[in-house]
């Protein structure tokens, strides 16, 4: 127990670390198990940090990922701007199966961003389910779970939404509900906004 103690104590900085910089560090970092490997190897002398991602950060990578043939789903605060309703958010959130067989892909459309960090990226990562969060120019989260919910879990929730022409695929209004249900404060406002937007699409059947 002591060592076991002795450990926690140890990479406790490193995990409160991580939460701090990961954002921001231009390096792929992933959120698992073995998180304080990651941050061992991605905390660097000099931190570059990545700009919000704006709407069209978000159709250019698309059109890539679409042009390369990824399979993806947009969630997050971008999928509720496809639907119109505009939350402030810095991040692009991607919903991916899981297999290093789907990465190469999305490592490949993801290539377009000004630093080219995906090519940093470990297919065998795609296969462990841990959040991959890329930190290029902007920073994309690459998910593989969602509040428990998969790609495969939500196939029935897929939609296609048109953003100046460009097919994005996301969820129905109902498939982005169940990936917010945690207690974060954001994802409690996205819940509002959510239950809203379905009560109003019942309304005008």
């Amino acid at each position: 127990m002591m060592v076991y103690n002795n450990y926690l104590l140890e990479i406790q900085p490193l995990l409160k670390k991580a939460c701090t910089i990961s954002k921001h560090m231009k390096k792929p970092i992933r959120i698992g198990l073995p998180l304080w490997q990651k941050v061992l190897q991605t905390v660097s002398k000099e931190k570059q940090f990545s700009r919000p991602a704006t709407s069209d950060d978000l159709k250019r990578i698309i059109k890539s990922l679409n042009d390369q043939g990824a399979e993806y789903l947009l969630i997050g605060g971008y999928a509720l701007y496809t639907y119109g309703y505009h939350r402030a958010t810095d991040d692009i959130d991607l919903l991916l199966p899981r297999g290093a067989d789907k990465a190469k892909p999305v490592i490949k459309a993801l290539l377009i961003l000004e630093d080219r960090q995906s090519a940093n990226l470990d297919p065998a990562w795609f296969d462990e389910g841990d959040t991959i969060r890329l930190a290029d120019e902007v920073v994309v989260d690459l998910m593989f779970t969602a509040c428990g919910e998969t790609f495969e879990s939500l196939r029935s929730c897929m939609k296609q939404i048109h953003i100046d022409g460009i097919p994005v695929k996301t969820l129905t209004l109902e498939g982005l509900l169940k990936t917010k249900q945690t207690v974060r404060e954001k994802d409690l406002m996205d819940r509002q906004i959510l239950e809203y937007a379905i009560d109003q699409s019942k309304r005008n059947e």
